[in-house]
């Protein structure tokens, strides 16, 4: 039950290589279910892998990897719009979104569990929720005299090979959406908003009220 989709430049083989090897890992692929695409079938040939697929263009054929990307689909644009961020920000939320349903335990094992013999120790946190963090030391605060912890976005999770985790999680500090465009019809161009913060301490940010 585990899956994940991998945003890519395009559908050439290269890149099905790439995102098959660092979604496996070490586990051995035995065979690839496909729907006959060139990029899949040359992929196999190229991995030596067995193949086995649908008919091309008949949808209800494929019906696992059909209802799978539904669910994806799905779940990206619920993300997005839960956290106010417009389309352009689909790789962020499409792989975070990924990862949160691989690692929820509602009814039995997780997926994460079923993959990993364990369940996932970390702290999960919805896309685009706030939070606080610590910069790593590589692109730390310019004063050293700025309090350490910052608010941000949470952006998802540093994601290695053989879909395993290693405590870090990916963060936009909150500064940075100070100018960004957040309209729908935004486009990357519009953003100016730098690449998330590579990080292991992520904290729910704690608001507190006084009423009178």
């Amino acid at each position: 039950g585990l899956m994940h989709a991998y945003p890519v430049p395009s559908k050439g083989k290269t890149s099905v290589i790439q995102s098959l090897v660092d979604f496996c890992g070490r586990r051995k692929i035995q065979t690839l279910y496909s729907d006959n695409a060139e990029e899949f079938l040359s992929t196999c040939r190229e991995m030596v892998i067995a193949h086995d697929g649908g008919q091309p263009g008949v949808p209800h054929t494929n019906g696992v990897i059909e209802r799978c990307n539904q669910l994806v689909l799905g779940g990206t644009t619920t993300c997005l719009v839960d956290a106010g961020l417009p389309p352009t920000f689909w790789p962020y939320a499409m792989q975070c979104f990924c990862f949160n349903y691989n690692t929820q335990e509602t009814v039995g094992d997780s997926p994460w569990h079923k993959t990993h013999g364990k369940s996932f120790v970390g702290e999960r946190f919805p896309f685009g929720c706030l939070v606080e963090y610590l910069p790593n030391p590589v692109r730390g605060l310019e004063s050293r005299f700025a309090p350490k912890a910052r608010h941000g976005v949470f952006a998802g999770y540093v994601i290695k090979a053989g879909y395993t985790w290693r405590n870090e999680y990916l963060v936009w500090d909150l500064a940075g959406f100070t100018h960004a465009n957040l309209k729908i019809t935004a486009t990357k161009s519009d953003q100016g908003i730098a690449s998330p913060h590579s990080t292991k301490n992520v904290h729910w940010l704690t608001v507190f009220f006084n009423f009178r």
